[in-house]
């Protein structure tokens, strides 16, 4: 798989000891060198003519037992390259390698240079220039890369916008950054580059290229990835190459990556977990295999493509690998390709791994648990799952990655074993787009001593356990992670006191069973009255994306108030939003499908009457949920309907009429 040469861009060179298999195991004493070293080379557009070569040099010390215990290696990071430095690297390093593949479509390396060049190339034509930023509307796929590498050959910086967002929240976000060209559909007003256009410049027309102009310096901005915010609206944080780089060299000792890897692209490019995934296939002349979006719903279509195409780096948020994990344990699942598992985006707790440990075992692959927020670019600590973690109870980050310097803060700003954590380092990012105060608030600069530093307050809640690693708690304001993304619960609920009947608005995390977590939001109504069903939903589904849409809301006559007069949002999270509903049952499906299956959403949603016409995820359903809805039906029908088909028809009426067509060779249970 892919070019076999040994000094890819950020690999280690290593000596014949090495061992990639840490569990409980020693590294061999010596030093490890990491280098970027980058000739001139006229041939590549985004040159390196124009500058003095970049050199990002990282020297690890080792000796030390490195597993998920032990302290991680010390490292002196000197200087950073660019994410275009390393592109070129592996074009010429890897030309007949396979970047990029989607289906029966692969495109080399040569390829994607080619493309990318063309794509930077018209985006000149168009007039970008170093320094613009540039939007990325398309879904995950060859061109979508073709695109991002272009945009960052030429300078600019990349903004990924998500398919599924509503068009104004796209819109916010391209005013906000002030996008100076947009590649995908949307946004009228902009210089564009069609996908129609895209695919038209995989192919090159013969015509000279633009020539290329003065490439990236490591302090320029590379992306900017947008993320919930307090206001309502969300905010942008623009990501350096140099931070990029940095996380790339700091975990490259950790993992070993090879141009053999096989990663697969599982997340939207507007989720910053899609910032590893890519670039760190891209930067170490591996593969990316792109799993399409539709795909990515669906755990049985992700467990195919994993086994199938021999993915060796997946990379998951929990409540993702649930519905995973459960597929491969019913199916048996066979995948010898699989190395590392890294998980992100939300806490992980032990109960989830076992099932997964006990047929898969720790070694092969590993699971790896990694803490990290956008302003801190994607993975700030690094944790090895254990054995000894299995038996616990506690989500346990690990320690900082080399490079990072941590504080565990309490209230009062002293240094304690739980408080706030606080990050400094090279992949600490330069503040928040356009918000000053905002940057104040959250980027600390600490004066003299040890300490001494600018710092990135998380307001993630820490504490240090006796072998020095961190564990984590939760979130120490009204943000949350769920799914995977990160979410300020004001936002949601500034957007619901927009609406003319609504007087006040409470959004939290609800669990409705272990393993189902939803937001649900309790609101006053200003003449007291609960708003029809669906105007709620309707309304928020105007500027808010769906995993930050309610799945319940409640109309209550006033909200609790705490002695100082704020909302008491503890006594309104004990509100029940979902009564107890009596368990579906085979016997349901005599009185016919329908009923059968209104009975088993009432259940599975928490909600009441459920209609023809109702759509499951409008009522708060997601694809885990999705997931649990296929074995149920499963079990008590007998028939197994793909989850990729009853993630493709929500609403009730078409599931019934699957379920009747999957049952069409069975008749034995009625129909309607």
């Amino acid at each position: 798989m892919g070019n076999k040469s040994s000094d890819s861009l950020l690999g280690l060179r290593h000596g014949p000891g090495n061992s990639r298999h840490r569990q409980g195991g020693v590294a061999p004493c010596g030093t490890h060198l990491l280098t970027i070293a980058f000739p001139a080379d006229s041939q590549h557009g985004g040159g390196f003519s124009s500058r003095p070569s970049a050199i990002l040099f990282t020297e690890i010390k080792t000796g030390a037992i490195l597993d998920g215990n032990a302290p991680l290696p010390e490292e002196e990071h000197r200087g950073g390259g660019t994410l275009v430095d390393a592109l070129l690297h592996s074009f010429r390093t890897g030309a007949d390698s396979v970047a990029v593949e989607c289906g029966d479509d692969r495109l080399t390396y040569a390829g994607l240079d080619r493309w990318s060049d063309g794509v930077r190339a018209a985006l000149v034509a168009r007039g970008v220039r170093p320094g613009d930023r540039v939007a990325v509307r398309m879904a995950p796929g060859p061109g979508a890369i073709a695109a991002i590498a272009g945009i960052v050959r030429a300078g600019a910086a990349y903004v990924p916008l998500d398919v599924r967002n509503p068009d104004a929240r796209n819109a916010f976000i391209l005013s906000d950054c002030a996008a100076t060209a947009l590649i995908g559909t949307g946004a009228a007003g902009l210089p564009q580059l069609t996908e129609r256009d895209l695919e038209l410049l995989r192919t090159p027309s013969g015509e000279p290229a633009a020539p290329a102009g003065t490439a990236p310096a490591p302090g320029e901005t590379a992306y900017v990835i947008y993320t919930s915010g307090t206001t309502g609206r969300p905010k942008g944080v623009p990501v350096t190459h140099a931070a990029v780089t940095a996380l790339l060299a700091a975990t490259s000792g950790l993992f070993g990556f090879t141009p053999e890897d096989r990663w697969l692209l599982f997340h939207s490019l507007a989720f910053d977990f899609a910032v590893w995934e890519m670039w760190g296939a891209l930067t170490t002349g591996a593969r990316l295999v792109v799993l399409p979006q539709d795909t990515a719903r669906s755990a049985d279509s992700t467990l195919a493509v994993i086994a199938d195409r021999g993915v060796t780096v997946l990379n998951q948020t929990p409540t993702a690998f649930a519905a995973l994990c459960a597929t491969a344990l019913a199916s048996d699942a066979q995948l010898p390709d699989l190395r590392h598992v890294v998980f992100g985006g939300e806490k992980l707790t032990p109960a989830l791994l076992r099932p997964w440990a006990a047929r898969y075992g720790l070694d092969r692959p590993r699971l790896v648990n990694m803490y990290g927020i956008t302003e801190v670019t994607v993975h700030a600590t690094y944790h090895e799952v254990t054995p000894e973690d299995l038996t616990a109870d506690d989500s346990r980050i690990g320690r900082p990655l080399p490079g990072f310097r941590t504080r565990v803060v309490n209230e009062d700003g002293r240094d304690a074993e739980r408080g706030e954590l606080w990050l400094a380092g090279p992949q600490v990012t330069g503040g928040y787009l356009g918000r000053p105060e905002l940057d104040a608030e959250r980027f600390v600069t600490v004066s003299g001593g040890e300490q001494a530093g600018r710092y990135y307050r998380s307001g993630d809640l820490v504490s240090t356990l006796p072998d020095g690693a961190l564990r984590y708690h939760g979130r120490a304001d009204l943000q949350v992670k769920l799914r995977g993304h990160r979410i300020e619960l004001s936002e949601i609920e500034a957007v619901v006191r927009d609406h003319p009947q609504v007087s006040d608005a409470v959004v939290w995390v609800h669990t409705f069973r272990p393993g189902d977590e939803r937001l649900v939001c309790a609101y006053t109504a200003n003449d007291g009255e609960p708003l029809a069903p669906g105007r709620l939903q309707e309304h928020a589904g105007r500027d808010l994306p769906p995993y930050m849409r309610p799945a319940r809301y409640l109309c209550l006559p006033e909200l609790p108030r705490t002695v100082n007069g704020k909302v008491d949002r503890a006594a309104v999270a004990l509100t029940d939003p979902a009564p107890r509903r009596k368990a579906a049952t085979a016997t349901d499906a005599a009185s016919g499908t329908e009923t059968y299956l209104a009975r088993l959403w009432e259940e599975l949603l928490g909600t009441g009457e459920i209609t023809r016409d109702a759509d499951f995820f409008q009522l708060g359903g997601h694809s885990l949920m999705a997931f649990r809805m296929q074995l149920r039906i499963s079990r008590d029908l007998g028939v197994r309907v793909p989850q990729k088909e009853l993630l493709a028809n929500p609403r009730l009426a078409d599931v019934v009429r699957l379920i009747d067509a999957y049952r069409a060779e069975s008749p034995a249970l009625p129909r309607t």
